[in-house]
């Protein structure tokens, strides 16, 4: 399957590495933050106050969107960040300076464990200069207050997942009162934003700031992708007839890998020209592992596990269709980057996704947990390439749109300086 690239941008030459210039790999630290450095310049010309980063243990899509942030802040105020040892290690090309990362010690998720901690990062970052903090998800949120305070420093939280629905009431009132110390509360999507609104957070404190990411890694001229997608695939074993479906999830509950798997394996009973490779790593891969030899898909289903960040552009420049079948998702990177490249996506409609996917636009949704509902989505595109392409076209167009990283780290940065000048 052919699928439409997007042109090179006037001005732009190609590098020793064949990309072109604005295509440098994700963490080329010098290259990405240089690319980052130019964007907010033009897209926030202002002054930035000193942040402190507070960040649970995380991997994914949080992750990511932190480092994001930490790279794209100016040199006159380089930012801090706290985090727990193996995320701070993960996180560690992007604050080259060791005396700008300190180690977050939590001996549990216990409240009282939390404000310990909390109490000592607030005091440290207010010692170290900073003006703000910045914590990242619900789960640490009493020690995000107890940091505050300790520190005297206003705080902005940023939630990346949905509020579960089943909090019990003392964990709702836990949060909110966490919650309360936030000047604002950053939501990743308006699902995101209706989830928390009235549970944990005012509907007033809330501001919804989408996901975004550097599109320029997928725009490369029509043969270097093909070039890429040939090697890719060649490296795959994937046959040059063969439909690829790929999948970039965490191994996890939410993400529901299993109803993929089902979905693919009621495709392949008549379609035995099919192959789905799927990219990351979780505690469900051992079961994962079971359920494909149970569903006869050894040959045909591949766990790839951790995939090399650098590489992620070339997995989706080998597939035909993106695949992400969660239960939940507050809005998936992995869908924006695969709509990045062209490709068409079939996922879930739930959370934020259908605030990118659009059905029948950009690609086909499915309700949750219906395999046989998922397999239909999966089988309409792979009948129809010409569809497949003008969905993947589209795609492109509404992430370059809607979901850019420029976009959300302008965004961030008004916010920042809003609350610091407001106080």
């Amino acid at each position: 399957m052919q699928r439409e690239v997007a042109p090179v941008r006037a001005g732009q030459k190609r590098n020793e590495a064949g990309t072109t210039n604005a295509t440098v790999e994700p963490y080329n630290k010098a290259g990405l933050v240089f690319i980052l450095h130019n964007r907010m310049a033009q897209y926030f010309p202002g002054t930035l106050p000193k942040v402190a980063h507070l960040l649970r243990p995380a991997q994914g899509g949080m992750r990511e969107l932190v480092r994001t942030l930490l790279l794209a802040s100016p040199p006159r105020t380089p930012p801090l960040l706290f985090a727990p040892e193996e995320t701070l290690a993960a996180l560690a090309d992007s604050i080259p300076d060791s005396s700008h990362r300190q180690i977050l010690r939590v001996e549990s998720s216990a409240p009282y464990h939390q404000i310990a901690a909390g109490q000592n990062a607030g005091r440290f970052a207010r010692n170290s200069g900073a003006e703000l903090l910045h914590g990242h998800g619900l789960r640490y949120a009493p020690l995000f207050a107890a940091a505050a305070v300790s520190g005297g420093l206003p705080l902005i939280v940023s939630l990346h997942n949905l509020v579960p629905r089943d909090l019990t009431g003392l964990q709702k009132t836990a949060a909110r009162t966490a919650l309360s110390r936030a000047s604002a509360v950053i939501a990743v999507s308006h699902a995101v934003a209706d989830s928390a609104a009235g549970i944990v957070a005012e509907r007033e404190r809330i501001v919804t700031i989408p996901n975004g990411i550097d599109i320029s890694r997928f725009s490369l001229v029509a043969a270097e992708q093909q070039d890429r997608r040939r090697i890719q695939r060649e490296s795959l074993l994937v046959a040059p007839q063969d439909s690829l479906v790929v999948c970039l999830s965490r191994l996890s509950p939410e993400k529901d890998v299993t109803n993929l798997l089902e979905a693919f394996a009621l495709l392949t009973r008549h379609s035995p020209r099919l192959r789905l490779c799927i990219a990351g790593e979780g505690r469900l891969r051992k079961s994962l592992e079971w359920h494909i030899n149970l569903l006869g898909l050894t040959e045909k289903a591949t766990l790839l596990g951790v995939f090399p960040r650098e590489k992620i552009s070339d997995l989706l420049f080998a597939a035909d269709i993106f695949a992400l079948s969660s239960r939940e998702e507050g809005l998936s990177l992995a869908i924006l980057e695969a709509m990045a490249s062209g490709l068409p996506v079939v996922a879930t409609n739930v959370g934020g996704i259908p605030e990118a996917v659009q059905t029948g636009v950009t690609g086909i949704l499915a309700p949750p947990q219906d395999p046989g509902a998922f397999a239909d989505a999966l089988r309409t595109l792979l009948s129809d390439p010409a569809k497949s392409e003008r969905m993947g076209s589209a795609g492109r167009s509404r992430v370059s749109e809607l979901f850019t990283d420029s976009a959300m780290i302008a965004s961030t940065f008004r916010l920042y300086n809003r609350i610091v000048h407001t106080r």
